[in-house]
């Protein structure tokens, strides 16, 4: 008798409890139900930033917002809804903006964002929202050496806050260098893969969130 034969009920318990786990990430997938609230990942050169190719739908434990749902690009910055109408005038300008969660305006869902709205308003005018959640000078330095390079922005608006400066001695810590001068990446410490796989199980998502 084989092993699997003398302990045929704990094989079909584990067998129905995968088949159960599958399809209830199925019935989740097909259904939209990916929640989450401001998701990060360690980065080796802006210490954390979103996941990238990513979407959710808001979950404040709290409960004041939620409900919407954001989306990242392949980049990790929150861009548009899909469904949103784009402009196809000729862009007259390129805004870039960097800040913290408040740039990121996760409470809202994207055409209630004040970027969303500058976008709606001025469809001559391109947007870009480099801001995420606890991000302080440092990382808008950094940002300001990659980011704002590739995207070539027109104009730039940055969102500081007293509190902002908080959080720059510990990342100069993490810095290449503590010479402003030389300074273009902060050390995130690695990326936890446990953690960065759960992530994009809509299961998972669901349990944390009850």
């Amino acid at each position: 008798m084989t092993w699997i034969q003398r302990h045929s009920s704990l094989v079909l318990f584990c067998s129905a409890l995968a088949f159960a786990f599958m399809l209830a990430e199925l019935v989740l997938r097909l259904m939209g139900i990916g929640f989450g609230n401001s998701p990060m990942e360690s980065h080796p050169r802006l210490h954390h930033l979103h996941p990238t190719n990513y979407s959710y739908v808001v979950h404040d434990p709290a409960g004041e917002y939620g409900g919407h749902r954001v989306y990242l690009d392949h980049e990790g910055c929150r861009v548009s809804d899909p469904e949103t109408e784009v402009s196809r005038l000729a862009a007259s300008r390129k805004l870039a903006f960097l800040g913290d969660s408040f740039t990121e305006g996760n409470e809202l869902a994207w055409k209630d964002s004040f970027i969303g709205l500058i976008e709606k308003a001025n469809p001559t005018i391109r947007v870009r929202n480099f801001g995420v959640s606890s991000y302080s000078p440092m990382q808008y330095l950094a940002q300001t050496r990659k980011e704002l390079v590739d995207y070539k922005p027109t104009d730039v608006v940055l969102q500081l806050y007293s509190n902002d400066f908080d959080s720059d001695w510990d990342y100069l810590a993490k810095a290449n260098s503590q010479n402003l001068d030389e300074l273009h990446s902060i050390n995130g410490d690695g990326k936890k893969m446990m953690i960065a796989l759960l992530r994009h199980s809509y299961l998972a998502r669901l349990i944390r969130k009850i």
